[in-house]
């Protein structure tokens, strides 16, 4: 099976993706923030979470936004269609057994990493955050949407080994999950900056002289948050951080983030309470 293959056959999937579509076609035809109004208002759900979001310590809002046009405005018209299209897709493969819900937690867990940390880094919005945290799994929840019996093995044996995981991938379907999911994302016209970061953050630091500054960045940002999680799950959670801050700050990928060992230190203090807003905006 080739990469082409597969990533044509996501148009097999069943999830619903009819609002991001329309949103996206508005913001490329240079609509008004009224008219992508008017198509998010009747998506409650989708409203309600944009709402929150633009609520949310990270859009630095001085005071409560009540209203749709406000937190569109607060997000961006360029923000909301990112946002729509990662809520669209964030469930890939929940309902494929307990691997996929392994990776939509993942994925949220991820996402309130990346959130924490990019505050430290110049470019890098709260909505690139979210975006490439939620996504930065969504090629092996393709995989597992569209051959759930043939990869639910694959991740029994190697969940935790990327590396691993990557060489099985790449034997039995001509791809990996980085891979896919930028040319899924390419496919749906996310932005290209987001699915290169998608796509190369296993590998960042060996495509450095091949990225932008923006994907760059955003890559080794989904690198350094998910070993952010793994510190601060390992120290218990509610403990001092300053140590886990210095191995994070001496990593290779840092190189490219020159995030400081205070400051890392400052997001896994951060963490907790991250992950709890974002588990209450998308599993509640």
């Amino acid at each position: 099976m080739t990469t082409t293959t597969m990533v044509d056959r996501i148009d097999e999937l069943r999830v619903d993706t009819s609002t991001a579509r329309r949103i996206h076609e508005l913001v490329r035809s240079h609509a008004s923030t009224k008219e992508i109004q008017a198509v998010v208002a009747v998506d409650p759900v989708l409203a309600s979470r944009l709402l929150k979001l633009a609520n949310s310590a990270q859009y630095g809002s001085p005071r409560a936004i009540t209203s749709l046009d406000e937190a569109l405005t607060r997000i961006g018209l360029l923000g909301t269609r990112d946002l729509a299209w990662a809520l669209a897709l964030h469930a890939l493969g929940v309902e494929r057994g307990p691997f996929g819900g392994a990776l939509q937690r993942h994925g949220i867990e991820v996402a309130a990493a990346c959130q924490v940390l990019a505050v430290s880094l110049r470019g890098v919005t709260p909505s690139h955050a979210f975006v490439v945290g939620l996504l930065h799994d969504l090629g092996a929840q393709l995989f597992l949407e569209l051959e759930p019996s043939d990869y639910a093995p694959v991740l029994a044996q190697y969940l935790h080994d990327d590396e691993k995981l990557m060489k099985a991938e790449h034997a039995m379907f001509g791809v990996d999950h980085g891979v896919l999911a930028q040319r899924a994302m390419e496919r749906w016209l996310l932005p290209r900056d987001l699915a290169s970061a998608v796509g190369q953050h296993h590998t960042v630091i060996r495509v450095v002289s091949n990225l932008p500054d923006l994907p760059l960045k955003l890559a080794a940002l989904i690198h350094q948050s998910e070993a952010l999680l793994v510190g601060w799950k390992k120290s218990g959670q509610e403990g001092r951080h300053e140590k886990l801050g210095e191995q994070l700050a001496a990593l290779p990928v840092n190189r490219i983030l020159r995030i400081s060992p205070g400051r890392y230190a400052s997001g896994a203090e951060r963490l907790g309470e991250q992950l709890a807003r974002l588990k209450g905006l998308l599993q509640g």
